[in-house]
């Protein structure tokens, strides 16, 4: 499905990233939302990860906290709308 456009959080490193993906082929616009902003949509149980990386997700993921694994879900949804 071809991109319409590109949406991206207010850090500036996001912005420009945006701005890289939407360059190329078609000169697709990049839009800042706070919605896609840095957070956890949903934190996966190990037995729905890939065995061959499931330690190193969940540790990636290790520095969410219990408050975040339960707010995470809202903006997604909010951001999906």
């Amino acid at each position: 499905m071809p991109l319409t456009a590109v949406h991206h959080n207010p850090l500036r490193r996001a912005g420009e990233t945006a701005q890289l993906v939407g360059r190329e082929p078609d000169g697709i616009p990049a839009h800042e939302c706070e919605l896609a902003g840095d957070y956890v949509p949903y934190f996966p149980a190990r037995s729905e990860l890939p065995e061959d990386n499931a330690d190193f997700l969940l540790g990636w993921l290790s520095d969410v906290t219990p408050e975040e694994r339960e707010q995470g879900p809202e903006p997604a949804r909010r951001a999906l709308d």
